[in-house]
């Protein structure tokens, strides 16, 4: 890199312009020349300006930096490069394409070649971005009944990716007009991306091409001048993840939300960082889960939280399982690579910082609609334990920041990225966006992660096929004020709300959409259960119904019989296996004291005869006791390894007989049933 100039940070300057249709173009763009270079960031850029400066500029003219910059953000969709961003690129072009003379540049070399292999790349990449717009709008027009044309389909795309964070905007208000205005159109978006994808489509190769531009963009928006992102290490960061992804990562939700937060975690781990968590994040989790196991307990009445664990939906969790997991809580999030930290900051230390905690909550909960004030006083007390741990410490690099809070509340970064503007400029945020953090990591595991950004992308896709809050509630609202009016039965009703199956349906039925949920729906629920559990043929028998609940009553307790025989067993075998290893550890204890006592006898026998002096013998048998208590003392100091061991060979004969036990069981009830309990 040439140090002519000053190439400051950019974060936070250098970012996609949401209301350019281009800008689809210039990152599937973009993802090209990263496969082809994996170096330097700021060098992809590079393309993009040799061919805004041949459009803008002759041989030997002098180089007019806004009509550059204008022409970039036009034909690739870059909503602002600052200038001093432009000067450091073009420094990489000096001295063989360009002169620099007093502070301005003169074209000394023609980029006509260049410029046009750029614009053939340009050309197809357009086309695939009207292919993609095309088919999204026949789409639309088929499912949504609308009249979407090509350019209306691409701008919807575009909102698509801004309410999913992979366009950052970093104004608070302008993500909020955004999501507001794509969210009738986000459920059929998401289903297009999903029918894309399991066609194994052109259309989704090129969707994918743009978003791995978007991961591209914005890593390069973090880019430091020391150039160093791709090789660079966090050796001195640790990232606090929120309690979505530890949720995610834990299992609670879809596959895919698993999958991508084990393996964001363990591409951060693999370049060296701290993965951790607060105290409070836990505690909020384990709310969660005791709200979730109050809904399981009270089935017909209206839930206290209307959070979805849908990974325990499928599995038919129960308020048993639920207890089990809460004991073991701590335990699986270590097991994980996550840390749970407690700083118990108090107002002096947060005054040290110079961050006012009442001020930050008045702001982010004056721009963030929150359904509970306890998940707004949860983000204030995460945001501002970052800032105070970082006391005062300043950096413009990631990988030195210290310390970071992972979320993928995008609307909560804009917020508190807008509250510390003024006093954090040139300075990595205390606040990150998980799809930005994944961007950066990303690029680190490149070789060996090629595919991260598509998984990301169905990831987000499947979660807006899945039923919101609000959803929730408006359905909960309904179905209930049909059962009142007498329309189905409180075991009905039960059966429609607790059903995952039955959600999914409603959300195909209504699009996703909160506000077309109708009275009508419901008996058609209704024949939707009888008809998934019982059969056509007793679609209009409430009776099957409810001998169907009776049998699957019957079934789960037969289930637990068994889980509770299987266990019994095994623990048997563990008391069986540890009694005779404590006997035979006792035995030879025994042999061992009792040799040692003879031969003690004997030595102070000896004593007697081989010395006159009362002191010497006195001294002699004094060493021969002390002797045969450290015999004693090395083999009771080993009483806790040897326990220890005792317990790993009576887990071992125990698994052995847990297994032999669930076969057993598994020929009567089937595997399918014992799969989902992990015996």
């Amino acid at each position: 890199m040439n140090n002519n100039f000053n190439c400051d940070i950019i974060q936070t300057e250098v970012s996609l312009d949401y209301m350019n249709e281009n800008v689809l173009i210039g990152t599937a763009m973009l993802n090209e020349i990263w496969n082809s270079q994996q170096k330097d960031l700021f060098d992809l850029l590079i393309p993009f300006l040799k061919y805004s400066i041949d459009r803008t500029t002759k041989v030997n003219e002098q180089l007019d930096i806004s009509k550059i910059k204008n022409y970039f953000r036009k034909e690739f969709g870059y909503e602002n490069i600052p200038t001093n961003v432009i000067r450091c690129l073009l420094n990489r072009l000096s001295p063989k394409i360009l002169i620099k003379k007093h502070n301005n540049y003169i074209l000394i070399k023609s980029l006509s070649s260049d410029a046009e292999k750029i614009y053939q790349q340009r050309q197809i990449y357009k086309e695939h971005r009207e292919k993609v717009g095309e088919s999204l709008s026949q789409y639309l027009n088929e499912h949504f009944q609308s009249s979407y044309n090509t350019d209306e389909s691409i701008k919807a795309l575009i909102d698509f990716f801004v309410t999913k964070g992979f366009i950052v905007v970093k104004n608070p208000k302008i993500l909020e007009m955004v999501t507001q205005k794509n969210g009738k159109l986000d459920y059929y978006i998401a289903n297009f991306i999903i029918d894309e994808n399991n066609r194994q489509s052109i259309i989704f190769d090129y969707i994918n091409d743009m978003v791995k531009g978007f991961f591209v963009s914005a890593a390069i928006s973090t880019e430091s001048k020391t150039g160093n992102m791709v090789k660079s290490k966090f050796k001195d960061t640790s990232f606090f993840l929120d309690t979505t992804i530890i949720i995610q990562a834990l299992g609670f939700k879809l596959k895919a939300e698993k999958e991508n937060a084990l393996e964001m975690i363990e591409m951060l781990k693999n370049k060296g960082a701290k993965v951790c968590c607060f105290q409070h994040t836990m505690l909020e989790i384990k709310n969660i889960l005791r709200a979730y196991k109050h809904n399981l307990e009270n089935p017909y009445q209206k839930p206290t939280s209307f959070n979805t664990l849908e990974a325990w939906d499928e599995q038919r969790f129960t308020p048993n399982d639920v207890d089990n997991f809460l004991a073991i809580l701590e335990r699986r999030i270590s097991s994980i690579g996550i840390e749970i930290i407690n700083p118990n900051f108090n107002e002096d230390d947060y005054k040290k910082c110079d961050i006012n905690c009442a001020e930050l909550r008045d702001f982010i909960g004056n721009n963030i609609l929150y359904k509970n004030q306890q998940a707004l006083d949860l983000d204030v007390n995460s945001v501002s334990s970052i800032y105070a741990l970082r006391a005062g410490n300043k950096s413009n690099e990631i990988e030195k920041c210290g310390y970071i809070f992972v979320t993928p509340n995008t609307k909560l970064e804009a917020n508190v990225n807008s509250f510390f503007s003024q006093r954090n400029k040139n300075e990595i945020s205390c606040v990150i966006s998980d799809i930005d953090l994944s961007s950066i990591i990303w690029i680190k595991n490149y070789s060996t992660n090629k595919d991260y950004p598509k998984s990301k992308l169905i990831e987000n896709a499947l979660i807006s096929l899945e039923p919101s809050n609000t959803f929730m509630e408006n359905f909960f609202d309904i179905v209930e004020k049909y059962r009142k009016n007498g329309g189905i039965s409180d075991e009905e009703a039960v059966a429609i709300r607790t059903d995952i199956y039955c959600r999914r349906q409603l959300m195909n039925m209504t699009n996703g959409n909160p506000k077309n949920i109708k009275e009508s729906h419901v008996p058609e629920l209704q024949n939707y259960i009888k008809k998934m559990y019982l059969g056509n043929e007793y679609g209009k028998s409430e009776q099957m119904l409810q001998k169907y609940q009776e049998e699957q009553d019957k079934n789960k307790k037969a289930i637990d019989n068994a889980i509770s025989e299987i266990s019994k067993n095994a623990n048997k075998i563990k008391r069986y296996v540890m009694k005779i290893i404590f006997t035979i550890f006792t035995l030879v204890i025994f042999i061992i004291i009792l040799i040692s006592l003879c031969d003690m006898v004997v030595n102070i026998s000896k004593c007697f005869e081989e010395y006159t002096s009362i002191w010497g013998l006195i001294c002699n048998i004094i060493v021969i006791l002390l002797g045969v208590w450290g015999v004693f003392d090395l083999i009771f100091s080993k009483k806790g390894l040897l326990k220890k061991k005792s317990e790993f060979i009576a887990e071992y004969f125990a698994s052995k007989e847990k297994e032999k036990k669930k076969k057993e069981f598994e020929k009567i009830l089937g595997k399918e049933v014992f799969d989902k309990y992990k015996i």
